[in-house]
């Protein structure tokens, strides 16, 4: 999507997906124009992971908690650290325009001056241009604005945000109603997500839940623990209470999907290493009287328990990584998009279902739909849709990838039973005739001659 103003198209007209146009515009100003591959996105993520980082020390240190700075940004890149599947997201870029507006907020309240919570109100809208489940940022600055706010400069406050989270959205609806693509936008980031659009069902919710907690609970009881702390000592209130309500908005992003990824996770993830910070600097207040051998023990204690106890998530961390690069330095959806963009000429397009998304990218090709995201393919109008160009515009190749999801799975079953038999099973690369075990995730189909032509 991302490459369709190259081309002469909207992001939207390119493609269909539910993402905000923030994503695309980044991914737009570092790849599209040369197509360098996905390192140069993920070093400006890493970046931007950084600058949160950066953020939450300078933020700390300025209260006067320089010891629960150092502890926060070290914590929240553990955190990332530990996370598998945060890369090329849209986690990071939100999470660090949330940050931003949390702490411009915050400076608003201890200045009193409105013109702070109008940037705070501006950086959330942002953090949303990115992914909409920011809009419980937004929601914790409005109650921070009403609740937090002297009597008299409530109203104004409250106000500021708005109006700052209105301009940065305007901004966006002129610039998509400027570039033809509005009726598009509005269907894919807003019509979709509120019908529910890539939501989990509600049988599977309490499953999904029970997975993540036993993934997030190794990686996270540290700093829930010294977390609490922040609000035992209380050692200031004001900024325990901003960071509390931040909590509480990243959680409710978090599990409003009802699939619970583990990247989701970054959205609470600044707040609770913020929170851990100052819990963390609290208990190093107390342990002060004890001799210097007891501090030093109580905090390499403290230090194992960090490492020690999501060890199991870094191992496994380390393996997905290091599996993807045994093969010259290239993931699996790396290697087969590689072979495809040479095997097929360049009129001929591929479509993969499933959860193989990459492969367009390395393969160079597009779809021949604008519905190339058959995760997103929730409804059976827009199931329809893509399978009335299907059958105007065959693709050469059907890749499908592991169906993780319902709709996936669903779209996978109606795209098998109208279009499989024109389709003859792949052979003709030699891992997936051998049994190659790199490519058992992957089943390919080629458009088969006798059956017709695209």
């Amino acid at each position: 999507m991302a490459q369709g103003p190259a081309l002469g198209q909207g992001y939207y007209h390119a493609g269909y997906d539910n993402k905000p146009p923030g994503i695309f515009l980044l991914y737009q100003l570092t790849e599209a124009f040369d197509n360098a591959g996905l390192f140069r996105i993920r070093l400006l993520q890493g970046l931007m992971v950084l600058a949160t980082c950066l953020l939450l020390l300078l933020w700390l240190r300025a209260e006067g908690a320089s010891p629960a700075g150092w502890w926060a940004a070290a914590m929240y890149a553990l955190l990332l650290g530990f996370t598998p599947g945060c890369r090329a997201l849209t986690e990071p870029p939100m999470a660090l325009f949330a940050a931003a507006a949390l702490y411009l907020a915050y400076r608003g309240w201890r200045a009193g001056d409105g013109r702070y919570w109008l940037a705070a109100g501006f950086a959330v809208g942002v953090a949303t241009c990115f992914k909409q489940v920011a809009v419980f940022e937004w929601a914790a600055l409005m109650a921070l604005a009403l609740g937090m706010s002297p009597r008299g400069r409530r109203a104004v406050s409250w106000a500021a945000v708005a109006l700052g989270f209105g301009l940065c959205w305007a901004a966006v609806l002129v610039w998509m109603a400027g570039s033809g693509q509005f009726s598009e936008f509005w269907e894919s980031v807003f019509a979709s997500f509120l019908a529910g659009g890539g939501a989990a069902p509600a049988g599977e919710r309490l499953e999904g839940l029970l997975e993540y907690w036993r993934w997030i609970m190794p990686l996270t009881q540290v700093p829930l623990l010294t977390a609490l702390l922040a609000f035992v000592g209380r050692p200031r209130r004001g900024l325990t209470t901003f960071l509390g309500v931040w909590l509480v908005a990243g959680a409710l992003g978090t599990a409003s999907s009802g699939y619970f990824l583990n990247h989701q996770s970054v959205q609470y993830f600044a707040p609770l290493a913020a929170l851990s910070g100052l819990g963390g600097a609290w208990l190093r207040k107390q342990l002060r009287p004890l001799p210097r051998r007891g501090r030093a023990l109580a905090t390499l204690v403290l230090l194992i328990l960090v490492f020690a106890l999501p060890a199991d998530k870094y191992r496994i961390r380390v393996q997905q990584e290091m599996a993807g690069y045994r093969q010259a330095g290239q993931s699996n959806a790396e290697r087969l998009g590689i072979w495809l963009r040479e095997y097929l000429r360049p009129e001929e397009n591929l479509y993969v279902l499933g959860n193989g998304m990459p492969v367009y990218f390395y393969a160079q090709r597009r779809a021949p739909t604008r519905y190339f995201h058959s995760l997103l393919l929730t409804t059976p109008r827009l199931q329809e849709a893509a399978l009335r160009d299907f059958q105007a515009h065959p693709p050469r190749v059907l890749v499908m990838a592991p169906d993780y999801y319902p709709a996936q799975r669903e779209f996978t079953a109606r795209v098998r039973a109208a279009l499989l038999r024109r389709y003859a099973r792949f052979i003709k690369y030699g891992p997936f005739e051998a049994g190659d075990p790199t490519f058992r995730e992957y089943e390919v189909w080629e458009w088969n001659p006798r059956a017709g032509s695209p």
